[in-house]
């Protein structure tokens, strides 16, 4: 399956991805092209809203929530997504 997951480089791809390897992923990759998060994962050990709480919690929005300003503010200011002048350097 797939998920939108906003960020901006390769260091939010390493922590988008690592946050999504919870017990009973598979696999997760991330474009930061897209913003298209690929998953597979056994929907009878892990719910796709688990995943995007992990996700959450590392600072990173998805389609279905958004990170708390807290987390968001604590990744690296390159990964700043949501300020348009990091968003435009990363183009």
């Amino acid at each position: 399956t797939t998920m939108m997951v906003n960020g901006v480089c390769n260091m939010c791809k390493q922590v988008i991805e690592e946050s999504s390897m919870l017990e009973g992923v598979y696999s997760a990759e991330w474009s930061p092209e897209t913003k298209v998060l690929q998953l597979s994962y056994d929907p009878e050990k892990i719910t796709l809203a688990t995943i995007g709480a992990s996700i959450n919690k590392s600072g990173y929005d998805t389609e279905y929530n958004t990170a708390d300003e807290e987390a968001y503010q604590s990744l690296h200011r390159c990964c700043h997504y949501r300020d348009p002048e990091v968003v435009k350097d990363q183009q």
